[in-house]
């Protein structure tokens, strides 16, 4: 008996509760318990998410403003890039050309060609001597102040007085100019040339087929005038169609002038047709203009002992073609009668 008692005593805990009791409250404590943690698990859960999310959205945000910015770099790094490389390209052509120019400058001197100053061959393959320097004088109408070479003097004021006693009302519109204006001309040309849409290179190349680069124009020798019509005043191919321009290119070379840049021969002397330019040369002039030659043809070949070579060639083509021409219509007479012959014959025979 007392020992079943010791035994319940056992089960019953200190609060006099079973242990049943003890042990059933235990577990609804438990439970609760992790509910509680579960419960608290869950929010965190979803403040976990929330963040996450927000995270996400901030940081796709960031990732796409980071993504655009560096195509935005990119984008502007390959326009700098390829602005350099052509900024590089340009000065890499622009040495060549200085290098060229100082090549042929070292290299060739004014008399090079020829040793006659009124045959001095000036162009970008042979650029003036820089301390070439020749007395001037005043020439044409005071008013307009255009100087020239002392030597040439004369001759240029009697073909404009003789211009003038034919009815013709001709003026110097640019005679000698020196290296500073030469510069002054060719950037105000390139520019209009850029201002046009052109590239800085285009516009060089543009520039220099009508107006010679500063060291390599005959202006600057005292030899060369520009002369147009005081009735037309532009300097294009309308020039030419001029009675001024006109008289001028069939009379010049009276006066010992050449048309320096004559149509259709840009290939040869790299500037375009310029019907108002025009080269003294001397007593030289009407075998030029003969010949049919530019100035930088009849020069080197003059050089080269070839002079005359070419035009013989072509004048003997041109009689041998002119004698086979002739040859041919002999022939074609001589059997146009045969058959004439033979169809009368024919008739004859007939009747």
């Amino acid at each position: 008996m007392e020992e079943i008692k010791e035994s319940q005593k056992k089960r019953t805990g200190s609060d006099g509760k079973s242990y049943g009791e003890q042990t059933h409250k235990r577990s609804k404590s438990e439970k609760k318990e992790k509910k509680r943690h579960i419960s608290m698990s869950n929010e965190q859960l979803k403040r976990i998410c929330v963040v996450v999310l927000i995270g996400g959205i901030a940081g796709g945000i960031i990732v796409g403003s980071v993504v655009n910015s560096a195509r935005a770099n990119a984008a502007i790094k390959t326009d700098q890039k390829e602005a350099r490389q052509t900024q590089k390209e340009l000065e890499t052509q622009v040495k060549e050309l200085q290098s060229e120019l100082k090549d042929a400058q070292s290299g060739t001197t004014l008399e090079a060609v020829t040793s006659d100053w009124n045959m001095m061959l000036v162009n970008t393959d042979h650029p003036l001597d820089m301390a070439y320097a020749p007395t001037l004088v005043t020439v044409g109408d005071p008013a307009d102040n255009m100087q020239v070479d002392e030597r040439i003097a004369d001759s240029l004021n009697k073909m404009l007085e003789d211009g003038k006693a034919a009815g013709l009302d001709m003026q110097i519109c640019s005679a000698y100019r020196d290296t500073t204006k030469q510069k002054e001309i060719f950037n105000s040309t390139m520019e209009n040339w850029i201002g046009q849409g052109y590239s800085n290179y285009d516009a060089f190349e543009e520039t220099r087929k009508s107006v010679q680069i500063p060291g390599c124009s005959e202006h600057a020798t005292g030899l060369a005038v520009d002369i147009i019509s005081k009735a037309y005043t532009e300097l294009d191919e309308a020039q030419a169609a001029t009675p001024e321009a006109q008289w001028l290119a069939q009379n010049c070379p009276k006066y010992g002038f050449i048309l320096r840049y004559p149509p259709e021969k840009s290939d040869a002397t790299g500037i375009i047709y310029e019907p108002w330019h025009y080269r003294y040369v001397g007593d030289e002039a009407q075998a030029i203009t003969d010949s049919g030659l530019t100035f930088e043809e009849y020069v080197e070949q003059k050089a080269a002992g070839t002079l005359g070579t070419a035009a013989d060639s072509a004048e003997t083509d041109t009689k041998n073609t002119d004698t086979k021409n002739t040859d041919t219509k002999n022939t074609d007479t001589k059997n146009t009668d045969k058959k004439t012959s033979s169809k009368n014959s024919d008739k004859t025979s007939s009747n």
